[in-house]
Order: structure tokens, then sequence, then C-alpha cells
């Protein structure tokens, strides 16, 4: 443990399920505990991110079913909060490669954006890179009108 102050998430859930096991009863044992189960659930909520499966969730007034993406915010809000807690799972770099790849995404589209004139094709490329992020971001909307707006004016030549 010297070599990494910051052991893995798992080892440090086989230390909190060796103290049960023993009974050992300990108050630094307990915030183990609670810090294990903390990160282990935002370690899943990364992993369902990264994994790019649509968490769904049933709206109770209703029976429909509402696709639930996180936007560019939160991920780097989950990439910051985890960070801060030093947890050490293969899943954070997973989630720092996202929020690298949706900022490099965002960078791009702003910069087709501010062009003026600019190829339908260039943007439905540029729109299914950002589609593929699976992260709710302004600029697929933008990329969307400015689409239409181009086989409009196609239409019209």
């Amino acid at each position: 443990m010297k070599n990494n102050p910051f052991p893995p998430l798992r080892q440090l859930a086989s230390f909190v399920a060796d103290a049960e096991r023993l009974n050992i009863i300990s108050e630094e044992a307990q915030y183990l505990k609670q810090y294990v189960g903390i990160a282990s659930q935002m370690v899943e909520k990364i992993a369902r991110i990264c994994s790019r499966r649509s968490k769904k969730r049933t709206n109770t007034n209703t029976d429909d079913v509402t696709e639930i993406r996180p936007t560019l915010t939160e991920i780097e809000t989950l990439l910051s909060t985890a960070t801060s807690m030093n947890i050490d799972a293969p899943e954070m770099v997973d989630l720092a490669m996202l929020v690298k790849g949706v900022q490099g995404f965002v960078e791009r589209a702003r910069g087709v954006l501010e062009r003026e004139e600019v190829e339908v094709d260039v943007l439905r490329d540029v729109r299914g890179q950002g589609e593929s992020l699976d992260v709710v971001v302004p600029e697929l909307e933008e990329l969307g009108n400015r689409i239409a707006q181009g086989i409009w004016v196609e239409k019209g030549a």
C-alpha cells in the first residue's frame, strides 16, 4: 500500500468484507464501509454511463418510459467528485475518456457551427459523432437545426 496510497476499490471492498467476517467493530471500519458503499454506487453509475446503455426511468404519473442521458456538466461533475474521493477503479479511465471525447466533440461542433456556409454532409458527420457519445449537449440540437436549414435551402435552389 505504500506504493499506492489509494488502493483499488475492489481491495477496499475486500477489507470491509474481511472486517465483517472477523466481526471487527471499529469507527475506522465503519467509515471504510461507508466510503466503499458510496464509491461503489458512483462506480456503478459511471459504468452505466460509459457502457452507453441508456438509463430508463418510469414516470409515476404515466406509464411512459423516458430515456435519460447525462449532460456534459453531469459527467464532468461525476468525474470531478469521483476524482476528489480518490476512487481507484478502471471505470474512472473510461469516464475520463468519455469526458474528453465529449469536450472534443463540443469544440469541433462549435467550430463548424461558427462557419456561415457548411455542407449538409459535414453537419451530418459532426452530428453523428456527437450522437454516438450518448451525452446531451446543446450543439446536437443546433446541428440538427442547421441540417434542416441546409436541406431546405438545397430544395429551394
